[in-house]
């Protein structure tokens, strides 16, 4: 229910903005790269996210993130990947509100089980949305996004910067 919560509020919002509204701003074969923070509300742990993007049309850019979690439970270690496309609805004097959906995929590692180690993963889908203000060269970005994952789906939010090539 959660996260049905969350979903709405996310298209809610996005949906304020029309597509419009889009510019040119963000051009054609632009690559980004950006790191930043990212947490988990499932599973209640800040991460470390890294994402890189390639710009195949002004309102379209295909990319991956991922974000490793620094808890660590006793040798249990967790970390996503997941490889994106974003929509871009506006992208004028510095600011890009988009969608984002993809293929998430959860991975789970134990490396201190008393049997040698082992990890296990789950794939499925991820939605949401971002916002990215540009400072001149630098922008800044904070992405909500909810993992639709079988047995360990989350909503997360991820922020920080990114370069534009």
């Amino acid at each position: 229910m959660r996260k049905l919560i969350y979903f709405s509020a996310i298209i809610t919002l996005l949906m304020t903005f029309s597509a419009e509204n889009a510019q040119a701003q963000n051009e054609e074969g632009n690559i980004t790269i950006g790191g930043g923070l990212g947490y988990g509300f499932d599973l209640e742990y800040l991460g470390i996210n890294l994402n890189g993007y390639y710009s195949i049309t002004p309102e379209i850019r295909a990319g991956l993130d991922i974000l490793y979690y620094l808890d660590d439970l006793d040798g249990v270690s967790f970390w996503e990947l997941n490889i994106l496309g974003n929509y871009l609805f506006i992208d004028e004097d510095g600011l890009e509100v988009y969608a984002l959906a993809g293929i998430h995929r959860f991975n789970v590692s134990f490396s201190n089980s008393g049997f040698g180690g082992f990890s296990t993963s789950q794939t499925g889908l991820i939605i949401g949305g971002g916002v990215a203000y540009d400072l001149g060269g630098i922008s800044v970005y904070g992405e909500p996004k909810i993992s639709l994952v079988s047995a360990w789906g989350q909503f997360s939010l991820s922020a920080g910067v990114r370069y534009t090539f």
